[in-house]
């Protein structure tokens, strides 16, 4: 029995080449198309990731910031006090040191001076812990939203030393703590004033109806009117 003589394969026709060459010219540019939306959309990704990552930081800072302890200083009051025989002995800084945060200090120290001296000093915080008078200190406690009073004092001859130009008077207070929400942050609260147009007025007789009068401006000077990382070292 004869055999069948196979057939040669049919070449492919001009149409499935024309198919064929355009799969591969279209190919190569829809390949680096989908690898560009897939770089796209990781890279997105990514930003919404950091995106989420800097808002719970914030979210951290300012629950930080409002919840921590925070404690500045406000003149209370200035006011003279007299000896037994009603003759005035000294002038008066009475001071409120109050935690604006939702939390308590800890471990919170403070330090207090009203410094005399016979030159003007542009950086009085250097004399606050030297000389012979020490800055009065103790360890306190300030609850949220509360206060602790303080203060510190000049002699009735050292205002009017200062009143003729002779003495320059500097209060300045340095209060340190830690708070309940950064342990082991220290935290600081630095004051420096300096008395400006003083005014002592000491009636021959003093009397409810005739007082004892003192007045003057507390200015900042020099560098410790901070908080926190912003005072010098």
């Amino acid at each position: 029995m004869a055999r069948r003589p196979i057939d040669p394969p049919t070449p492919p026709s001009g149409e499935h080449d024309r198919h064929e060459h355009r799969y591969y010219r279209w190919g190569t540019p829809i390949a680096a198309l989908a690898f560009l939306v897939s770089c796209a959309a990781a890279g997105f990704a990514f930003w919404q990731g950091y995106l989420i990552s800097e808002s719970n930081e914030i979210t951290r800072k300012n629950n930080t910031i409002s919840q921590r302890a925070f404690v500045y200083p406000t003149l209370a009051q200035t006011h003279i006090s007299t000896d037994a025989a009603n003759v005035p002995i000294a002038v008066n800084f009475l001071y409120l040191l109050t935690n604006s945060g939702n939390t308590a200090t800890r471990d919170m120290k403070i330090f207090i001076k009203c410094a005399p001296s016979a030159e003007e000093i542009q950086e009085p915080w250097s004399i606050l812990y030297q000389g012979p008078d020490k800055p009065d200190s103790y360890p306190a406690f300030v609850g949220p939203h509360g206060s602790e009073q303080t203060g510190c004092s000049f002699s009735i001859n050292q205002i009017k030393d200062m009143i003729a130009g002779k003495l320059h008077g500097y209060v300045m207070i340095d209060v340190s703590y830690y708070d309940r929400i950064a342990i082991g942050v220290l935290r600081k609260t630095q004051h420096a004033r300096k008395l400006v147009q003083i005014s002592l007025q000491i009636p021959p007789t003093i009397t409810p109806i005739t007082p004892a009068l003192f007045a003057t401006l507390l200015v900042p000077r020099g560098r410790h009117n901070c908080a926190d990382e912003e005072c010098p070292d």
